[in-house]
């Protein structure tokens, strides 16, 4: 449909449709609300309840409520687990309308439900809320019970009790929560109703969802929406009620019970978590997990067995679904996969430090690295002829962008570059140094290709002179372990490069936490 929603306009609890109107009554106005408030929530289902999103069978569904589905769109963004912890900053101002007395039209004649059912839905919209809203969210990545009481009671020393109103005093409460925490910490934001503001900073937040209720709401956008079923207007024939028990069984009756779509939204999340996985073992050259490959098998089965229920409920709405034995859902039976990698280092390429040196190390830190898909593009290497100056990487991310590390003092003679492609990977390093400093750096990737303190050429042709060059009393070589790849580098410097070391990660089999 492309007509607005209003109340009284039939809608399907299972697909998130608007349909056609069936019933009329009396709306009335509720008054006009604001409030900026803030509430602890534990999982995506307590985020949905805190921010007024209903769960429907269908994950993918577009219709007139166009505010809706974006606020569905940025729960997916959160990519929460029900372990997680979150702080939901809720800013909004609200006017709503509600319908009484409903009854049917007195031209509508239901003879069939069938056909009922696919015109006029199993509800109507009994409630619209209209206005704007901010929506600012801490996302806090708890994977265990213990993480998770630890991170509760820092928020309670910090005066952050279960919900409240925001007062100026927020902002620096949350700012030393955040800080203090061990935990992995994500924001995302969002807004409804206003379309020439922009979103605000982080640190700016608070501030910003404290004024948010005074803005001047221009458009009228619907907020939130209450629905009822038409099994409580005065007149439905009598088998309405196998429509209305069926819809409890595909959706549920309330927070706590979110029936067969609760089951659908884990699968989704499920296989939506696997691809994700799976995708980051592909970037860094591939990884066999056998339990990730056997839940995604069996999650597509799933999904398939579920979906295959909600159209026989679209195409025979009143036929008996308790009679339908449940799907064993064995996808769900392990829980949530989280990626698991490792961390190594290369031994210590060089020597002493001398008196007054400097340390670098990579300004990724190797979990942000790999789960943002980070690769090397280039490698550049810098000497004074005979000693190692500094040595360069462009690194790139398909999350945050790209960026260069320079290890060392960026001057000296360039010793040419080497380019990386997506399916490059480093695959020995090798040095020359002697008690003091590093004097020659080799890189070897895995096309063979070189570079090092003579420049870049391929390896087959190399000359032994780099053994040899400048006589050390070490050369040492690392080739990295099979399956690893690259994740940066650490190491010393005064004037040259004394020492360094490669950093280099691998996966080992997901963990997986129940849900």
């Amino acid at each position: 449909m492309s007509t607005p929603v209003m109340l009284c306009q039939g809608y399907s609890s299972t697909t998130g449709k608007s349909l056609s109107t069936v019933v009329t009554g009396t709306g009335k106005f509720d008054g006009s609300k604001q409030e900026v408030i803030y509430t602890i929530c534990k999982g995506e289902s307590s985020v949905m309840k805190m921010i007024n999103v209903k769960q429907s069978f269908n994950l993918k569904i577009k219709d007139d409520l166009g505010s809706i589905h974006e606020k569905m769109n940025f729960i997916s963004k959160l990519n929460m687990s029900e372990k997680d912890l979150a702080i939901v900053v809720h800013a909004r101002r609200i006017k709503t309308k509600y319908i009484t007395s409903a009854r049917f039209l007195s031209n509508i004649h239901i003879e069939d439900m069938c056909n009922f059912f696919l015109e006029y839905g199993d509800t109507y919209i009994s409630s619209i809320s209209t206005g704007g809203e901010y929506i600012g969210v801490y996302k806090f990545h708890t994977e265990t019970e213990k993480s998770r009481t630890d991170l509760e009671a820092e928020l309670r020393g910090q005066g952050i009790l279960q919900f409240g109103t925001i007062d100026a005093d927020f902002h620096l409460k949350l700012k030393q929560a955040v800080t203090n925490t061990q935990t992995q910490v994500s924001f995302f934001q969002t807004m409804l109703g206003l379309d020439d503001v922009q979103l605000p900073d982080p640190e700016d937040m608070v501030n910003f969802a404290r004024k948010f209720p005074s803005h001047a709401f221009i458009k009228s956008t619907v907020l939130a929406f209450e629905t009822n079923g038409y099994e409580h207007v005065v007149g439905v024939p009598h088998g309405f009620h196998l429509i209305a028990s069926n819809r409890n069984i595909l959706i549920g009756t309330g927070p706590r019970d979110l029936g067969l779509a609760g089951e659908l939204a884990k699968v989704s999340k499920l296989m939506d978590k696997i691809n994700e996985i799976k995708s980051i073992y592909e970037f860094y050259g591939g990884y066999t997990d056998p339990d990730l490959n056997e839940i995604a098998f069996h999650a597509k089965g799933d999904m398939e067995s579920l979906q295959k229920i909600l159209s026989n409920f679209q195409t025979n709405p009143i036929q008996d679904l308790t009679a339908i034995p449940r799907p064993q859902l064995t996808s769900l039976s392990k829980g949530m996969p989280q990626l698991q990698h490792s961390t190594s280092f290369s031994p210590v390429l060089g020597r002493g430090e001398g008196g007054n040196t400097e340390q670098f190390h990579s300004s990724t830190e190797a979990d942000a690295y790999i789960e943002n898909k980070t690769r090397i593009t280039s490698i550049q290497m810098r000497s004074d002829g005979n000693r190692m100056k500094s040595l360069i990487v462009d690194y790139e991310s398909t999350m945050v962008g790209k960026h260069t590390d320079i290890y060392g003092k960026d001057e000296g003679r360039s010793c040419g570059k080497l380019v990386l492609e997506h399916d490059h990977f480093i695959k020995e390093i090798s040095a020359l140094y002697d008690s003091h400093e590093l004097h020659g750096l080799r890189i070897t990737l895995d096309d063979d290709r070189v570079l090092d303190t003579l420049g870049d050429r391929s390896s087959n042709v190399f000359s032994k002179f780099f053994d040899k060059l400048f006589h050390p009393t070490h050369l040492t070589r690392f080739p990295l372990p099979s399956g690893s790849f690259t994740v940066g580098f650490k190491g010393s410097y005064s004037d040259v490069i004394h020492n360094i070391q490669l950093i280099y990660g691998g996966f080992q089999p997901a963990k997986w936490s129940p849900f």
